[in-house]
């Protein structure tokens, strides 16, 4: 689940993708058609054409085309503890020119909404044996110490005829409030049970290409990369998450699953569905509540030219090529759990910890070594100062994932900061 990129301006002209100048916002485009949502709980509102379907999310605000040719999603507001725009757009550049080889960033720009200022990517997926391609847009805002993500995405042949939707969108956001305080959820009976911060699935990590691979005598194999979704929140306890497929949800396609305990997509062994965008949807548990989302795989064909012939791209296992990665905020006093993010390699997965950070058994918490997850109750001593670890994984053969980041051999380096 890792984005890409490196600037190569021939992409830009080759597509017809406008641009604009920099530092300057998407041209006004109309709302006709639009119908309005506003969350005082979420913290903003926005406009959308009626004609799209939403699903509302707890945690993500999705809107979808018809016949799924483009969407939009609000990821939940998050606080930011006086960070400044330009040093978020520093921190998000960093991670995007430095991840998979796949994609290539193909224009960045400073954009405008509800008066506030932000900061928008345009990325692109290409697979260069297949001519399939996929565009993503990307815009994040400021406002009252939060962090504000939205996200749109085509593929790149329907893209020109989405361009000026994608702008009213844009222009029509508004950020109202600050990031919702954590609440507590329902338990089974009726009951109540405290919990840091409400359960959610982070949908922020893009899944890896899956490949049908045809060898030139005419056999067919798969390659399909394990990755770590990736929950948050709850009161995870004892037992952990547990994942699922909600009631009424799409399956994965043919050929991949999740496993229940760890949260790993990965390959079935078996033949993969034909090539083409699979949305499917996802349901992890922490015994009391749930949370659900929509998320996508792309799979391609890739045909060997001789039996010399490597392949098609394959991630290496690793650990995110990042300094850092800011998990959800902790409560002191409260419960927290949150996964921990590889891909590649075989799967079981073993986790441990790096020495040199005692204060993460300070803080309460402990890792389950066997899921890649942490949980526990914050300590109260911890409020108001971060808690920072960093783990190793080895897979079923023994190999040790890559990590390291940027600017650092250590990263990465996850951080929880932890509110009063």
């Amino acid at each position: 689940m890792v984005f890409v990129a490196s600037l190569v301006f021939t992409i830009l002209t080759t597509l017809s993708i406008p641009t604009f100048p920099s530092g300057t916002a998407a041209p006004p485009t109309s709302t006709v058609g639009f119908v309005q949502y506003s969350s005082s709980e979420r913290g903003f509102s926005v406009r959308y054409p009626s004609d799209w379907t939403v699903e509302n999310d707890p945690e993500t605000f999705y809107c979808y085309a018809p016949d799924y040719e483009a969407s939009f999603s609000v990821s939940k507001p998050v606080p930011i503890h006086g960070k400044t725009l330009d040093e978020l757009v520093t921190e998000w550049r960093s991670m995007y020119e430095n991840l998979s080889p796949e994609a290539t960033f193909t224009g960045e720009r400073e954009v405008q909404a509800g008066g506030v200022r932000g900061h928008e990517w345009t990325v692109l997926w290409e697979n260069t044996t297949t001519g399939m391609r996929i565009t993503m847009r990307l815009a994040i805002f400021v406002a009252n110490d939060t962090l504000y993500t939205l996200s749109f995405l085509t593929g790149s042949e329907h893209y020109n005829n989405y361009a000026s939707t994608f702008d009213a969108i844009l222009n029509s956001f508004s950020p109202t409030a600050a990031a919702p305080a954590p609440a507590t959820t329902t338990a089974p009976g009726g009951g109540v049970t405290k919990a840091g911060i409400p359960l959610r699935i982070d949908t922020r990590w893009v899944i890896e290409v899956a490949w049908k691979i045809v060898s030139p005598d005419g056999t067919v194999t798969s390659s399909v990369t394990p990755e770590k979704l990736m929950a948050y929140g709850g009161s995870p306890g004892v037992t952990g998450y547990t994942w699922g497929k909600p009631t009424g949800g799409r399956f994965p396609p043919a050929g991949i699953i999740i496993d229940p305990l760890t949260g790993v997509l990965q390959g079935t062994g078996g033949p993969l569905a034909e090539p083409g965008v699979y949305y499917f949807d996802v349901e992890v548990t922490d015994g009391t509540s749930t949370a659900t989302a929509t998320l996508a795989i792309q799979i391609r064909e890739y045909r060997k030219q001789s039996d010399l012939d490597p392949g098609p791209p394959i991630a290496e296992f690793q650990q995110a090529f990042l300094d850092n990665i800011q998990l959800p905020n902790a409560k002191a006093g409260q419960p927290y759990g949150a996964t921990l993010w590889v891909e590649g390699g075989k799967p079981p997965y073993w986790w441990s910890l790096r020495p040199g950070y005692a204060d993460f058994a300070l803080a309460g918490l402990w890792l389950d070594e066997s899921r890649g997850l942490i949980r526990g109750t914050i300590s109260e001593s911890m409020a108001g100062r971060t808690i920072r670890f960093a783990v190793t994984v080895t897979d079923s053969t023994g190999k040790e994932a890559m990590c390291g980041g940027p600017h650092t051999e250590q990263g990465p380096i996850y951080e929880i900061y932890v509110e009063p």
